[in-house]
């Protein structure tokens, strides 16, 4: 899979980074990712997918290693917004 990091300040300082992919299915046609997707870091992506469907939502796809950076994956909330959430691991190959 193709990622690109997006780094909005000097290495070690707070800002807006993010990462750009090419959109892994197709465009929904309803509600869905036809647009950006917010990712937020977890602390554990486990423990949050299982919140995310205890709570309603449900999982968009399989959680995924991106390497050297850490694991990832896709929810949609009971809103039909698609968001990401990122366990950051460098060590993941």
């Amino acid at each position: 899979m193709e990622y690109m990091l997006i780094m909005t300040g000097e290495k070690g300082t707070e800002g807006i980074n993010g990462g750009m992919l090419k959109r892994p299915c197709a465009i929904a046609a309803g509600p869905g990712s036809n647009a950006y997707v917010c990712t937020i870091d977890v602390a554990s992506l486990d423990e949050m997918m299982d919140a995310v469907i205890a709570h309603g939502g449900k999982m968009a796809m399989p959680k995924m290693v991106i390497p050297g950076m850490g694991r990832l994956g896709y929810a949609i909330d009971t809103e039909g917004n698609t968001f990401g959430m990122m366990q950051s691991d460098p060590t993941v190959k």
